[in-house]
């Protein structure tokens, strides 16, 4: 019974999560793009060929192991701050998926000129702020200024998939998290569907923004949030295009609870 409880307060604590994600993000966060992709090239830094490849390594990773990693590219970050804004996109797109919260963000605004890795909660173990930071500064940064955009971002996201590989696989179900019985189950849905219900109906709606805790980087040069780390460097250009080698990802997995704030920002 005490498993039982204590998995019933796990699953309110996600559905009030879950909730507040219902409500309003700042206008300048994008919609999810009708065609699901894991590389969005919104602000046009890397030809179609550049996206595809990009595309077909990380939809290869994701099909081995379920990991998220997701590159987004933007035109301006409004009045956000970059980690904040990628904490809200990371959200609203549920990026990760929803029972594992393994996914992983990489934002670069193109006019800001600033960048920010955000991996969820459940990789922050492999992906702590200062290997995010370490990443900035020595894969995206140097080829960022050289305006190497491809490169930025395939050597960081190489990175990425080397750190995070061994952290789950595709078939892999929560250990441990298992409630047994079936009467068991049945009680926590019934809770769980009755507190949703009443929360839906019955709470007041604020709009709730999240605020990263991520390191910040800024200057002439470059800027940074945590320490140093690999080595690298890259190509790039322009041109959008979700027509993507190897056959269509699916589409996020709805995770987006577990961008709370981890990572590391840049700017060049």
């Amino acid at each position: 019974m005490k498993m039982t409880l204590k998995y019933i307060v796990a699953f309110i604590l996600l559905q009030i999560n879950l909730l507040a994600q219902t409500d309003q993000y700042h206008a300048v966060i994008p919609d999810l793009p009708s065609t699901p992709a894991l590389v969005n090239d919104l602000g046009n830094l890397l030809t179609s060929e550049e996206e595809n490849k990009l595309e077909k390594k990380l939809k290869k990773f994701n099909q081995e192991t379920s990991n998220e990693i997701a590159v987004v590219t933007v035109e301006s970050l409004g009045d956000l701050e970059v980690s904040q804004f990628a904490n809200e996109l990371g959200r609203k797109w549920g990026i990760g998926e929803a029972t594992k919260r393994n996914g992983v963000l990489i934002l670069i605004s193109k006019n800001d000129r600033e960048v920010n890795i955000s991996p969820s909660d459940k990789l922050q173990g492999a992906l702590p702020d200062v290997i995010c930071s370490r990443i900035i500064r020595n894969d995206i940064i140097p080829n960022c200024k050289k305006e190497q955009y491809f490169i930025a971002l395939d050597k960081a996201t190489d990175h990425i998939i080397a750190a995070t590989k061994g952290e789950f696989t595709n078939d892999e179900l929560e250990q441990g998290k298992e409630i047994h019985g079936f009467s068991a189950m049945i009680i926590l849905l019934v809770f769980a569907f009755l507190f949703v219900a009443y929360m839906y109906f019955f709470r007041d709606k604020n709009n709730i923004y999240v605020s990263g805790r991520g390191y910040q980087y800024g200057g002439d040069e470059w800027a940074s949030r945590g320490g140093g780390y690999f080595g690298g460097g890259f190509l790039g250009g322009g041109g959008n295009s979700n027509d993507h080698d190897g056959g269509s990802f699916e589409g996020f997995g709805g995770g987006g609870s577990g961008f709370d704030g981890g990572g590391a920002s840049g700017s060049w």
